[in-house]
């Protein structure tokens, strides 16, 4: 298996197209990205890994952004797609770049609970 991550992922819900380089389609929902790739759950099973496009849609304060995210497949499981991402356009890196801060903002910004915290929210839920 290859493992190129570049940056830490961020966990995202984003449903995704998807195109493979024997041109079916299929369907999914991007779980986590990162400046080098993504991983996206879907049904789809693969006979082998190879390249995909992902089109993807981001809702953003300046309105949608539809972009088109050429890949490869570097790992496939019963879940889905681990992608890394090969030679993104202009806008492509733009709303990927956009995507990531806003996400890691939002992470940033959730309360964080200590270990004392998260026992007694576990023994509250037991």
């Amino acid at each position: 298996m290859m493992e190129h991550r570049l940056g830490r992922r961020v966990a995202i819900a984003i449903p995704v197209r998807l195109r493979f380089g024997d041109g079916t389609f299929g369907l999914g929902l991007a779980m986590n990205v990162a400046r080098g790739g993504m991983f996206v759950r879907t049904s789809q099973r693969l006979l082998r890994s190879g390249c995909v496009d992902v089109r993807l849609t981001v809702p953003t304060a300046a309105g949608e952004h539809t972009v088109l995210m050429p890949a490869s497949v570097v790992h496939a499981n019963p879940s889905g797609i681990g992608l890394m991402f090969r030679a993104l356009d202009e806008r492509a890196t733009r709303v990927l770049s956009w995507l990531l801060r806003t996400e890691e903002d939002a992470e940033q910004a959730r309360p964080r609970r200590s270990g004392a915290a998260m026992a007694a929210g576990r023994s509250a839920i037991h």
